[in-house]
């Protein structure tokens, strides 16, 4: 495997989230009116809820090569030429999270929101096609 190892990670992150069922949870009131309410757990899995992760972003590397050249998804070679890579973390919305810069390659305002933006719509798509396989999966499981 080749790359940026926290891209990979975030998006692992994402499909374990989605795959996460919680149980059930009920709130039974006690016999008597002052008696705190007891919880329930079903332990039944079919009556278990997903997560929503709609909200669960992903981080994506971009790095600069040489004083213009901006790499998305870099090869480990590529990272380690990088003199700068922001990472950006992006939700399925294309909304940033949060922004890192890594090595000592100054940026200027305008590269840096080239790159955010390159990671915006990178992202988008990525979501869309981690959110895709995950809906099939979860078809593939219901039918079995």
């Amino acid at each position: 495997l080749d790359g940026t190892p926290i891209d990979a990670i975030s998006i692992a992150i994402k499909a374990a989230l989605a795959s996460t069922l919680l149980p059930k949870v009920d709130l039974v009131a006690g016999e008597d009116p002052d008696d705190e309410p007891d919880y329930e757990l079903d332990d039944d899995p079919s009556s278990a809820l997903p997560l929503d992760t709609s909200g669960v972003p992903v981080i994506l590397s971009i790095g600069m090569l040489g004083n213009s050249a901006l790499v998305v998804d870099m090869t480990g070679e590529e990272a380690g030429c990088a003199g700068a890579v922001l990472q950006v973390a992006v939700n399925g919305g294309g909304e940033v999270c949060g922004v890192t810069k890594r090595n000592t390659k100054a940026l200027d305002p305008g590269t840096m929101m080239q790159m955010v933006g390159m990671a915006q719509k990178v992202g988008r798509g990525v979501h869309g096609c981690l959110d895709g396989y995950i809906n099939e999966k979860k078809k593939k499981m219901m039918m079995m």
